[in-house]
């Protein structure tokens, strides 16, 4: 009798241990667990699927004023495990990186009227829009490689359009910024490019699938050279469809 006793009480035990192992075993570690801890912080709703994800099915909004935050962040919560069901938006803050930024959001993302220079870090998936605008940047290289919706970056900055996704499903509007080529640019856009407040002289990185084109005349001296000039660009870029031809393009003159 005593015999099975023991022998039950060292299996219990032994079970006992097992749970403990496992526990610390699948216990968050590294990013996931400073993820966790910040959304616990900001009192936001998450949940963990069965792969391990931490998912936040709503919004997160970090921006100045509107958001979770009294005053402007100069860093992002470590949140870069985390998939947002929703938009997230740290815009009008003091950031100078993206680090930290979630790894995937659902809907937009909005990082605009920051100081930043660079967008790495940034999310590698957005279902929906994407604004860098009034920022401080130089190039886009950090980008997700494609956006379901609308990519902005007017007024940031930029003298290239190195780094930009390399598809959009919905317009792609960098005015008001130092471009002068439109290399780089998407090789896809769903709508339309808007490029009006730059010094673009040369088409040639235009791409070759969009609808619509909004640019100033630049170095061109009437409409007619600079639907010549684009439809040489589309022609080089894809020879079977003459873009310039087929396609609206809205163009406005200079002051306008």
């Amino acid at each position: 009798m005593n015999l099975a006793a023991d022998v039950i009480g060292g299996v219990r035990d032994a079970v006992t241990d097992i749970r403990a192992d496992l526990r610390a075993l699948l216990a968050p570690r590294g990013s996931a667990h400073r993820a966790m801890k910040a959304l616990d912080r900001l009192n936001i709703r998450y949940e963990i699927k069965p792969d391990g994800t931490i998912f936040v099915p709503g919004d997160i909004d970090l921006s100045f004023r509107r958001g979770i935050s009294s005053r402007r962040l100069k860093r992002l919560p470590d949140l870069a495990a985390v998939e947002v069901g929703g938009w997230f938006t740290c815009a009008d803050n003091q950031l100078t990186s993206l680090d930290g930024s979630p790894k995937k959001i659902h809907k937009s993302f909005s990082c605009c009227q920051n100081p930043l220079t660079s967008l790495k870090g940034a999310p590698r998936e957005v279902g929906g829009d994407f604004d860098c605008g009034r920022t401080r940047l130089d190039m886009l290289e950090g980008s997700p490689e494609k956006i379901g919706g609308n990519f902005r970056c007017d007024r940031a900055g930029i003298g290239s359009l190195k780094g930009a996704p390399r598809q959009v499903g919905g317009l792609f509007s960098c005015t008001d910024n130092r471009l002068e080529t439109l290399d780089g640019a998407p090789e896809k856009i769903g709508t339309g490019l808007f490029c009006t407040g730059n010094k673009i002289s040369d088409f040639s990185g235009a791409p070759a699938s969009v609808r619509r084109i909004e640019c100033d005349l630049g170095k061109f001296r009437s409409v007619q050279e600079l639907r010549e000039g684009l439809g040489a660009s589309f022609k080089t870029a894809a020879a079977e469809q003459p873009v310039a031809v087929m396609r609206p393009i809205r163009l406005r003159q200079p002051g306008m």
